[in-house]
């Protein structure tokens, strides 16, 4: 199972740009090249952008009250001989918000108006809908696979240097406890 990292944004004033708390951690880009990762960077950084942006334009629409948190959660869950599930859950002030399932966007049981007005006008960009659905039910089962291979072969890298280790170990300790009897029998 692979999930993406949870992203805090707090607004904290209607004059204040959001501000994303989240920290990047270097790691592998599995099988991808340098340009399908920096598109997907790029998609990413785009569709990020234009969700602060909406948080920010439709605030006193949607009553959120500054300042507010939204929490972000987005992966994918990976089934050996079954299909990928993608999923994006956003939460405000800790509750259940949205969900983005399948092609579209679903407001949660408790989400009230809010998730409604959220999901018609989210639900309203085909485009974005698309790029979403394509993100999380293809790039992210990709990525996902990549990161598994790599670490399969990074720890069969570290099972092998080990071993070497193990051997080594196995072949002078017992040639040093060999060589410190000679000594101690030569000198009796």
């Amino acid at each position: 199972w692979f999930s993406s990292r949870v992203v805090t944004i707090k607004m904290t004033s209607r004059s204040q740009s959001p501000s994303n708390s989240s920290r990047s951690h270097p790691f592998t880009t599995g099988n991808f090249s340098n340009e399908e990762w920096m598109d997907l960077k790029e998609s990413l950084h785009t569709m990020s952008i234009g969700f602060l942006q909406a948080l920010h334009d439709y605030a006193s629409q949607w009553q959120l009250e500054y300042p507010f948190e939204v929490q972000l959660a987005g992966g994918c869950d990976l089934h050996l001989e079954e299909a990928s599930i993608g999923f994006i859950r956003i939460a405000y002030q800790g509750s259940d918000l949205v969900s983005f399932q399948k092609n579209s966007w679903l407001p949660s049981p408790n989400g009230g108006s809010r998730a409604q007005h959220i999901c018609t006008l989210f639900n309203s960009d085909k485009d974005a809908l698309e790029i979403l659905h394509k993100l999380f039910f293809e790039t992210c089962p990709r990525f996902l696979m990549g990161l598994l291979d790599a670490g399969k072969a990074y720890l069969q890298r570290q099972e092998r240097r080990r071993s070497m280790v193990l051997i080594f170990l196995a072949v002078i300790v017992p040639l040093v406890l060999l060589t410190g009897l000679a000594f101690w029998l030569r000198k009796r």
